[in-house]
């Protein structure tokens, strides 16, 4: 069973928090889960969001109207990942304190008389009223809290949880549960000392020789600061052919922050990569929260890169915590 957590807000200017809150339950008891990010254009010639007719354009050759790419760009993973018999956990508020457990009943679907939330999913709800976030496990709580429209869940103790749901009564504890926060507690702890041992440029020295101990990639030697935009290069050799690189000169950038993201630097930086660099990937290694504001923002960003570059260009975030787990994996010996 593969679990994924949809993010469905902010409300509409003409709802309140707690109208809107019902509102999606009583969708998701119709048999609908909606997503957002599916407007209706005001003029039907200047676009669409229904994603089959988008997939149709693309399939065809055609290009995507400026809208009609942020469309595709957020919502392409409910007609290419989520399929019938998958779990959705539904978020509908910032901060996470309540969700509805659903599961995938049918395919996508487009109501297209909606402002917005036309995208809908067939689905019977597992939950009929709403779960509070503070029922749960610690472990359960961190999977079901990370920031970002939509995920895959993969925790296995998670999992285990949802999939034994039978309402608000506590599951009992496994020897699984508490890996998992074992795990989740030594990751924070790494995360605080590579901040506090390695501050500004010393990270990105962390971060050469931390990525330079992972298979199948090379450090490029390009330490000489020379303001294009990236901190130093990588390339991936291809496994197969001697002598060739599936990836040549892939810039990275590093930052070390504290708390939430909302510095528009590292962006800035990234952005003067597309200009000096011909690659269509870019890496930005951060410390910090990185906040669902921040990750829009850096999406927009690779779109104009992209537009103006006139290549695919894709922004990749490696998180705080994949970077504490890179480091267990690769430093520690």
């Amino acid at each position: 069973m593969r679990y994924f957590k949809l993010v469905v807000c902010p409300f509409g200017p003409s709802e309140t928090p707690g109208d809107w809150v019902e509102k999606v339950r009583r969708q998701i008891l119709d048999g609908k889960a909606h997503f957002g990010w599916s407007w209706i254009p005001m003029d039907p010639e200047h676009g669409t969001a229904n994603l089959w007719e988008l997939q149709k354009k693309l399939q065809r050759g055609e290009q995507l109207e400026g809208g009609e790419r942020v469309v595709w760009n957020r919502c392409q993973f409910l007609i290419k990942r989520i399929e019938i018999g998958d779990r959705l956990i539904i978020q509908t508020e910032r901060p996470l304190r309540q969700f509805l457990i659903v599961e995938v009943t049918g395919p996508y679907g487009f109501l297209g008389t909606e402002r917005d939330f036309n995208h809908y999913l067939e689905c019977r709800a597992i939950t009929e009223e709403y779960v509070n976030i503070d029922s749960l496990p610690q472990y359960v709580r961190h999977d079901l809290t990370k920031r970002g429209r939509y995920y895959q869940i993969y925790g296995e103790a998670t999992i285990e949880y949802l999939e034994s749901w039978r309402g608000e009564e506590a599951h009992p504890r496994t020897h699984a549960h508490e890996k998992e926060e074992t795990n989740e507690e030594i990751i924070a702890k790494v995360i605080k000392i590579i901040h506090k041992r390695w501050p500004a440029k010393d990270f990105e020295t962390f971060m050469k020789e931390l990525i330079g101990k992972i298979p199948c990639v090379e450090v490029v030697d390009d330490s000489k600061d020379n303001h294009k935009g990236w901190d130093f290069l990588i390339r991936i050799p291809d496994p197969l052919c001697s002598g060739e690189f599936l990836h040549d000169r892939i810039p990275v950038q590093c930052k070390n922050y504290t708390g939430p993201v909302n510095s528009d630097n590292p962006i800035d930086d990234l952005m003067r990569c597309v200009q000096n660099s011909d690659s269509t990937i870019f890496y930005l290694c951060i410390l910090g929260d990185v906040t669902e504001e921040f990750k829009e923002k850096l999406a927009d960003a690779a779109e104009r890169a992209g537009d103006n570059a006139g290549r695919d260009v894709q922004f990749r975030i490696v998180d705080q915590y994949e970077i504490a787990r890179l480091y267990m994996k690769y430093m520690v010996s």
